[in-house]
């Protein structure tokens, strides 16, 4: 397996779960908003900088309204508690600590207010307000109203049915020009398979399982859904038939030693939860340390219940 997508199943040394089709993200962007900026297609963003610029060079105003981005850290809004990450930032230390209010985090949203202190947070609003659903035409990105997206594997099945016209390559997501270790940051997820326990057939279950661990079972599922497969060894035979002309770009992100993983604590939905409210004073005008340092304080003593009961089951096994 990419070792990622091996260790999200597991916990405290257990494998609780098995994967099934992964998810890893990058930037896709648009080739003819780039050249019509006067900007060359193939040499899109590296730093987070060349995509503030590029931003700067492709954003139309009409009078004070706002009629192309060409990026929005709130576009489409699914990871606004995670852009730490991309600076560096954790959301826990991985031992016992909310660290939501870390220097690479605080870095992260101020970066993150920038759009809408440049721009104005009315003019963002009212811009969004006129996207339709994700999976329509209407689309920010599909419509040409927003000129590049954070988005995942799965973009390409989209692009091709609401918007099959649109010239579009993906790169990965930038990074800051002073943090070269951080290239290659993606969000990384996927589907899993389990047993539960009590269920009727378990035995049947697991002879599924199995072959859907397979090569050629994986290949066959990852495939029809057009993902990347989450094994170590992928067949020739996979990368000639996929349609999506970047997926090797997001099978290597996936190795990345700055993939972005969900934390593996109880207790993350609740702190999502928090930095999204953050995120939402944050894009507003609020100070960016004290809406992380409320995080911090509010998720603390969760995080401690969440630890102890832990260490708790784990006594016991």
């Amino acid at each position: 397996y990419v070792h990622v997508y091996w260790d999200m199943g597991n916990l405290d040394g257990v494998q609780y779960a098995l994967p099934s089709t992964p998810a890893s993200t990058a930037l896709h962007y648009n080739l003819d908003h780039w050249e019509a900026a006067g900007l060359d297609p193939n040499k899109p963003p590296i730093t987070i900088e060349d995509l503030d610029a590029a931003t700067e060079a492709i954003t139309k105003f009409e009078g004070e309204r706002m009629v192309r981005a060409g990026f929005l850290p709130s576009e489409p809004g699914w990871w606004r508690d995670r852009f730490g990450y991309i600076f560096g930032g954790k959301i826990w230390d991985g031992e016992s600590k909310v660290t939501a209010a870390s220097p690479e985090n605080i870095r992260a949203f101020k970066w993150v207010q920038s759009y809408t202190d440049r721009f104005g947070t009315g003019a963002v609003r009212s811009f969004q307000s006129g996207f339709g659903g994700f999976d329509t035409a209407e689309n920010g990105f599909f419509s040409g109203k927003v000129a590049s997206v954070l988005q995942g594997v799965w973009m390409a099945n989209f692009i091709e049915a609401n918007a099959p016209d649109m010239k579009w390559a993906a790169v990965p997501f930038p990074h800051p020009a002073d943090r070269p270790d951080l290239a290659g940051s993606s969000y990384i997820d996927m589907d899993i398979l389990v047993i539960p326990r009590g269920a009727a057939h378990p035995d049947e279950a697991w002879e599924f399982i199995k072959y859907v661990q397979s090569q050629e079972g994986m290949e066959m599922l990852c495939l029809g859904q057009k993902k990347h497969s989450p094994l170590a060894e992928v067949s020739d035979e996979f990368w000639e038939k996929h349609e999506n002309p970047f997926i090797r770009l997001f099978y290597d992100v996936s190795s990345s030693p700055n993939a972005i993983v969900p934390p593996k604590i109880a207790v993350w939905p609740e702190i999502a939860s928090e930095m999204n409210a953050a995120y939402d004073t944050i894009a507003n005008g609020g100070d960016v340390e004290t809406a992380l340092k409320k995080v911090d304080e509010r998720m603390q003593p969760r995080l401690d219940k969440a630890l102890k009961m832990r260490r708790m089951r784990n006594a016991t096994k």
